[in-house]
């Protein structure tokens, strides 16, 4: 881009930071629709250092991600900054910088953290057992699968069928906090027509946190 520079970098060295920024975490996975915490802590390396503020460089353009708490670290040299998503929020993965402002002996500073990766997925996904099922009419038929749920997903979940063939019924289930496995009953009647069906599973979940 300067070819004028060559292989040579002007550079210089700079007196040592009063103080340094520390985010617990390099990569997070945070669940759409759920508030998540970034824990900080201001480390500082004397006397006379008084920390004024913690906060985010700047939040990427992401649609309904916003910091909630800034107004609360005042002063704080240790805690979370709590990012807020909605379910209207785009599954995207973003890198943030948090910051601090600091008074060293009268004088502010401002300190910068190392990046953080965020991933914003979604809070489980269905995974079928069989992609296919026989069900005879006048007989029963199990849809079986698993829920593959983020670690921080304590949320209660129902499964139902929303688009049955006519004359087949099959009934919701709900599957609370700590399980994984589930099943739902298929019932035909003795006119169901012949064929092969597509069917879609449908899911709704209170996700705990959020708005």
């Amino acid at each position: 881009i300067y070819p004028w520079m060559g292989i040579e970098l002007p550079a210089t060295l700079g007196a040592s930071l009063p103080a340094e920024l520390q985010v617990a975490e390099r990569h997070v996975r945070a669940i759409q629709g759920m508030d998540f915490p970034l824990p900080f802590q201001v480390v500082k390396q004397g006397a006379g250092i008084v920390t004024k503020n913690v906060g985010e460089l700047a939040l990427p353009r992401v649609k309904d991600l916003i910091a909630k708490n800034t107004g609360d670290l005042n002063g704080v040299d240790k805690g979370n900054l709590m990012l807020g998503t909605t379910q209207d929020t785009p599954l995207v993965k973003f890198d943030l910088i948090m910051s601090a402002s600091l008074e060293v002996n009268g004088k502010m500073e401002t300190l910068v953290a190392p990046a953080i990766t965020v991933d914003l997925v979604r809070a489980y996904t269905l995974e079928l057992k069989s992609p296919r099922v026989a069900l005879k009419g006048g007989g029963k038929a199990e849809l079986a699968g698993v829920i593959h749920r983020e670690p921080g997903f304590p949320g209660t979940i129902k499964i139902s069928v929303g688009d049955p063939p006519d004359k087949v019924s099959c009934g919701p289930v709900e599957i609370p906090n700590g399980n994984s496995d589930f099943s739902l009953t298929c019932e035909a009647s003795s006119g169901v027509l012949e064929g092969t069906f597509e069917v879609h599973l449908v899911s709704t979940a209170t996700v705990p946190g959020g708005d």
